[in-house]
């Protein structure tokens, strides 16, 4: 592209064309797949070939500008596969007497 200036034609410099990194962090794979497809980027999962998960980290980070057609790393946390999130299950406490003994038996 040229552009006249004061008399004479010079070659303009263009920005090269950058899309902006979502946030990942906290999206089902898939989900983050979708979103890193529409906004022209792909996914590299650093975890290995894991499809299916939560994706715990990624880099660049988020509101990083990159140009169209990069890659983001992740690192995704398959599914069941430890790591916390769930809850135990807990059986509910018994209920004392009305004296406030633990033991319903009065022992």
């Amino acid at each position: 592209m040229h552009r006249r200036r004061g008399g004479r034609e010079e070659d303009a410099v263009q920005e090269p064309e950058k899309v902006l990194v979502p946030a990942l962090v906290g999206l089902d794979f898939a989900d983050a797949t979708r979103l890193a497809a529409l906004s022209g980027i792909a996914l590299d999962p650093i975890t290995g070939p894991v499809r299916e998960g939560a994706v715990t980290g990624q880099q660049p980070l988020a509101g990083t500008t990159v140009p169209p057609g990069s890659t983001v790393q992740v690192t995704v946390e398959e599914t069941g596969r430890g790591g916390g999130g769930g809850s135990a299950l807990i059986p509910p406490p018994t209920p004392l007497d009305p004296t406030g003994a633990g033991d319903p038996a009065g022992v």
